[in-house]
């Protein structure tokens, strides 16, 4: 697939995807489009009780794991761990 881009938009593209932590416009185009897609089929579901739209949690989330910005669960068990310990 070809996309034609002004000069400014790819320019634009470029700092938006290295800001995120993509290493080329395809990765991070790539990626919004599979979060977008998430979001739309989840719907509702990312609405809590509360009324609190979760839809940019998601997003966020999918970025953190599409780029690579993820941390052991071992470490959450830790974590839960030492707090249960301050108990």
């Amino acid at each position: 697939m070809v996309i034609q881009l002004s000069d400014d938009q790819q320019t634009f593209l470029e700092s938006q995807a290295q800001q995120r932590g993509y290493s080329n416009i395809a990765e991070y185009l790539l990626a919004l489009a599979q979060a977008d897609a998430l979001v739309l089929a989840l719907g509702d579901d990312l609405i809590d009780e509360d009324g609190v739209d979760h839809s940019d949690d998601l997003r966020q989330a999918w970025h953190d794991v599409a780029t690579g910005n993820t941390r052991p669960v071992s470490e959450l068990w830790d974590a839960l761990d030492d707090d249960d310990d301050e108990s």
